[in-house]
Order: C-alpha cells, then structure tokens, then sequence
C-alpha cells in the first residue's frame, strides 16, 4: 500500500496559527529580550519545542546536548512519546536511562535512521551537540519524512572558507543548510565565512534554525511513503558459537525495499551476543540471547540463541576438563561415575552428533562428495567435536572419512565408556601392538591409502588444537592409528 505522507510542518503551522502572540516578558525570559533570536526564542517557546532553563531564563547562549536537540526534533515531528517508550532502550544505548525525557525521541530518531549514536553503544545524550551534528540531523529527518529544502535568504555565502575541515558525513548536509540558508555561517577576519563544524551550538542558534524550517522545508510532492508491512528474521544456520565468533543475522521486509529501509538490532543480552547497527552478531559468552529486528514503524521479529560455548583447547588441564565435562574433578576419566555405574549412567549424558565430512562418491575413488556423519559423544563435549570436524571439513584437502565411531563398552577401561574418544576411518588406521601386530582394523598406509591418516598431518592437528590426543604417543608401545581421545589414553 502506498500513502503520501503527510505534511509535518503543515501540522505545525496550523498550531502556530492557533497560538496567540507573546512577547518575551510574557514568556518570562528576561535574558532574551533585545537579543538577535528573540522572535525565534518566543517562536519555539510558543509551541513548547523549548522549555527555559529557568522560571525566566532562556540562556541564549548557553550549549544544546545531543538529547536535547533530538527531543525538540521529535516535538518538531509531532512525535508522540509514548509510541516511542520500549523495553530495549538500555541495551541499545548504555548511556541512556529508559526514563530520561529524551529517551523516546532518541529511540524515534534510531529507528528512523536519523541518528546511530556516536560508537560503542552510545549516544552521548548529555554531550553538545556541534554544528555539524545539527545540520546531518535535520538533513536526515527531512530526508526520512519526504522534505526538500528551498532557498529562504539571499545573502547565502557561495562557500565556507573552512569546507575542508567539515567531516565526511556532514558534508552533505552542512552544503544544503548553507544553500537554503538555514544554517548560517560566521564571519571570519578574511572578510569570508567559516562554518565552524566542530563549535558547539548554542540555544539561540537551535531556536532559529528550527524557525527557518518552517519555510525552507517542503513537502516532495513526489514523494510516496510505502512502509514496512512484515519482517522476517531468519534462523542461524552456522555451527556452534564461541567467543569472538561473528556473523551477520539475515533478514527480509515485506515490502522487500520499503521507503524508509532502516532496521534496529537489538540484543537482549550483551554479554551473551552483542550486534552492531548493520546486524553483525558476536558472540562475547555463554547463555540465552535473543536478537531483535525493528523496522521504522514498529514490526519486529526476533532469533533465540542458546549459547553454550565450552570448546576444549591444547594444554587444557586434566582439572578443567573433568569440571567442563563431569562437573568435579574424577580420579578415572574412562569410569566418571564409578567403576560399578550402569550402562545408563553414561546413556544419559550422550548426544547424537551429526557432522559434515568428505568421502569418496562410490568406490572407483575418484569424485569427493559431502556426506553426513552421526555418532555419540559426551554431551559437553558436543561444541567441542563440532567445531573439530567443521574445520577439517573446510580444509583444502578435502580428507575423506567412512567411519566415526564412539561407543559405549560394556566391559574394559576405555574412553569410548564417557564418550570422550573418537575412532576415524577404522580399517585403514589400525590398533597394532609393539611389534607392530594388527589387532583391531588392517592396514595404515597414507602414502596409498587415502582413508589413512597421516602421522602429524592437517587432521591430527586439528584435534590437537581442541585437546585431542591420537593414540600413538602411548608410553606402552601400542599405537592406536584411529583413536582420538580428549584426556589422552
């Protein structure tokens, strides 16, 4: 559905229009009388944009913050504060209180993609706001709303001696603020002007240029407003999450390209996922985290991430893997729950994992496809596993593998009994004895034998980086080919 939007600014003349006339003293304000902007103060004191500093001071000359200027912007707009009153506020900016008076226009002009805040999680609600600030502000909003600005004076400077010094993102904006003459400059000793883009703004400064707006800013009569009817934020599909992982949440409006296309991220949980203004997700711990997504006008929609993130690593001591993994510090990592424990005990803490692999096609060995694994592991050991074979999956190799194993046994002493050992292509990696006897499988030949892995290859350091150690490096003198064990034996 398409609507034109309608005028804001005919809004507020015909509230002007209803507002009976005062003079400064009416309003109180002792420090504007005879000053340059004393009919623009009485303008924006008329219509409530400003409030005095005082019962009857205005302050003229006194600095606007960045939370202030936002909110006589949203007043301007005709913003009703309550539409604007969320939940989320103190997750979006740490620096602004959910009950501060500026925070709904703050959360209005986020979602409209008038302002992103000034970094790392923050809009400086209470630092002044600088000219240049001031001029990509009102650009932005005229911008969101279907404004274009025409000239209203004609004693405009051709330039501002100092344009190289206006930051990037300004520059735009400060060049249409000084055409139409809504924002002027200042005079310097060269007989030129200079736009000061760093000075802060002043109160009287503010309360004339929101008076120029309302002639030099005019509704685009070709403007149409299609809006945003439906978001869709779709399921992470990557594999487990650590820290420091980092991904971009994919979305989709309804309709695909709405006039005003800005999206507010919004993690419920910072600690857990953090996400940027452009969607870009990291994972900073373990726990539950939801992302939301917000188009201008209100719809929302929202992904859930249970996070549990233990990942073991090389050198990781005995102690900290018996507390990730059982929960207390074991004297036999192959019996965790005691010698005499039945299957079920360690039943109940398998899970099945199912990992991408590379194997030959069929027999002839000729062609690699992906195929899928499944096999039991130890249920805090999952991420762990996961994240091993996603990296040998992904190497340029492309090793192929026909066989995971990790069981359960009903009698010996073996890491297979917690599911803490893994057993990879079985036959071509055999278990042999000192001598060099096969026990268990048939062959280890890497240099013909594709599904033998080589000795200190890329797959054995893969392993080795999440705490694995193969089964070669026993002290007995018996060599495990195919055995990957986490603590070792």
């Amino acid at each position: 559905m398409k609507k034109k939007i309608v005028s804001l600014l005919l809004v507020l003349a015909l509230a002007l229009s209803a507002v009976p006339a005062v003079s400064a003293a009416t309003h109180g304000m002792n420090d504007i009388v005879g000053h340059w902007a004393e009919n623009d103060i009485e303008w924006v004191l008329d219509l409530g944009l400003f409030n005095g500093t005082s019962t009857n001071t205005f302050t003229p000359n006194g600095t606007m913050t960045r939370g202030m200027f936002v909110t006589v912007l949203g007043r301007y707009a005709g913003v009703d504060p309550n539409a604007f009153e969320d939940w989320y506020l103190p997750e979006l900016y740490s620096d602004v209180d959910a009950d501060a008076y500026y925070a709904p226009y703050i959360n209005w002009a986020t979602r409209h993609g008038i302002t992103s805040g000034t970094g790392n999680g923050t809009f400086s609600p209470d630092t002044p706001i600088t000219r240049e600030q001031m001029a990509t502000f009102l650009l932005r909003f005229a911008n969101c709303y279907g404004y274009v600005f025409e000239p209203i004076r004609d004693d405009v400077p051709s330039s501002f001696d100092d344009a190289d010094t206006i930051a990037g993102y300004a520059v735009d904006a400060v060049e249409i603020m000084r055409e139409s003459g809504v924002i002027s400059g200042r005079a310097n000793a060269e007989g030129g002007f200079n736009f000061d883009p760093r000075a802060l703004a002043v109160r009287s400064e503010c309360a004339a240029v929101f008076h120029r707006l309302l002639s030099a800013m005019v509704i685009d009569e070709d403007f149409f407003f299609e809006e945003p009817e439906e978001i869709v934020v779709f399921p992470y599909e990557g594999y487990d999450l650590m820290p420091g992982d980092s991904f971009r949440l994919e979305y989709m409006t309804i309709p695909e390209r709405p006039t005003n296309d800005t999206i507010l991220w919004i993690s419920s949980d910072p600690s857990v996922l953090s996400v940027t203004p452009d969607g870009v997700v990291t994972c900073n711990g373990s726990g539950v985290a939801e992302i939301y997504a917000y188009t201008c006008n209100g719809y929302f929609d929202y992904a859930v991430f249970n996070v549990d993130y233990y990942i073991g690593y090389a050198g990781e001591s005995y102690e900290s893997k018996c507390m990730h993994l059982f929960g207390e510090v074991v004297e036999n990592h192959r019996r965790p729950y005691g010698d005499n424990a039945p299957k079920s005990a360690y039943e109940e803490h398998y899970v099945t994992v199912t990992v991408k692999v590379w194997d030959f096609k069929d027999k002839t060995q000729t062609e690699k496809v992906t195929k899928t694994r499944s096999f039991y592991i130890h249920e805090n050991l999952a991420a762990t596993v996961k994240r091993c074979f996603q990296e040998i999956y992904e190497c340029e190799e492309q090793y192929p593998i026909n066989s995971i194993i990790s069981y359960w046994s009903t009698g010996g002493n073996s890491e297979h009994n917690p599911g803490t050992a893994i057993d990879i292509n079985y036959l071509s990696n055999p278990y042999v004895d000192p001598n060099g006897k096969v026990i268990t499988g048939e062959k280890f030949d890497p240099e013909n034998d594709p599904y033998s892995i080589p000795v200190g290859g890329e797959v054995e350091q893969i392993f080795e980086k999440y705490g694995f150690t193969r089964g070669i490096y026993w002290r007995s003198g018996y060599k495990d080919y195919m055995h990957f064990s986490f603590f070792g034996t």
